[in-house]
């Protein structure tokens, strides 16, 4: 770390009214966590068992589930592009970043 930076980082921890409104924040949040929990309509355990089971299904049967994910993709204007390993992958994703000029480029993590 820089010394500017390790600098600021002391003065934003003594800093009594930016831990007042961190602590404040952190009250909210886990208050509106507790309002989401409560308002959900069965028990939240009951809900992840659930879709973990989803989760495992389809991944077991991911030959019959991908093939209806694409056309609903495509029917709905997505483009789906297909690589059967990460150097195609990547070829795709360069020939997509040269066709419209990207400058940025953003990867979501896979819940697989």
């Amino acid at each position: 770390m820089t010394d500017p930076f390790k600098t600021h980082i002391r003065n934003a921890l003594a800093n009594p009214g930016l831990q007042a409104a961190l602590d404040s924040n952190a009250e909210r949040r886990l208050y509106a966590l507790q309002q989401a929990y409560a308002s959900l309509p069965e028990d939240l355990q009951v809900m992840r068992s659930r879709a973990r089971a989803v989760r495992e299904e389809v991944i077991s049967n991911l030959d019959s589930y991908l093939p209806q994910l694409i056309k609903n993709a495509s029917d709905n204007g997505l483009i789906v592009h297909q690589a059967s390993n990460a150097d195609q992958a990547v070829q795709i994703v360069l020939e997509i970043t040269k066709q419209y000029s990207a400058k940025v480029i953003a990867k979501s993590k896979s819940m697989v």
